[in-house]
């Protein structure tokens, strides 16, 4: 089965209303793409980000993750 190439500026459009809402799930429905496809693009993108990030931003990015790592664990701790 030959995969479906998306633009660019699709896959940012997409990328980006993910972040905004927090749910790659919705997102990945409204925009017809399979929700792993959703997630490689967006670890791709931040992983291309990251090389131009700021240091003091990156501070903050991994903070942001490992909180968002820490409220995972709570919530498998909890189900």
């Amino acid at each position: 089965m030959k995969s479906k190439r998306y633009p660019k500026e699709f896959k940012d459009q997409v990328i980006k209303d993910a972040l905004e809402i927090n749910d790659v799930g919705q997102v990945a429905k409204r925009y017809e793409v399979h929700p792993k496809t959703l997630y490689r693009w967006i670890s791709e993108s931040k992983h291309k980000a990251w090389q131009q990030t700021s240091s003091e931003s990156k501070k903050t990015a991994v903070i942001y993750l490992h909180i968002k790592n820490i409220n995972n664990w709570k919530k498998k701790m909890t189900s």
